[in-house]
């Protein structure tokens, strides 16, 4: 298995407390781990999200690629 991943919520990686299996269709290997977030961290996430927006808005393209 190729490894284990984690939510960026607001700046942080989070590593959930469930998990889920990420299937490769083509082999029905299971090559990877990915969080399953609660609703909390869900809520916490649309929230960041809602606040980074605005100034994430007025960044040029350039700014974005960095």
């Amino acid at each position: 298995m190729a490894g284990s991943y984690t939510m960026m919520i607001n700046g942080e990686a989070v590593s959930g407390v469930e998990t889920f299996d990420i299937v490769n269709p083509a082999t029905s290997e299971v090559f990877a781990k990915a969080p399953d977030c609660t609703k909390e961290e869900l809520d916490h996430a649309v929230a960041a999200a809602k606040a980074a927006l605005p100034a994430w808005r007025k960044t040029t393209m350039d700014e974005r690629r960095q």
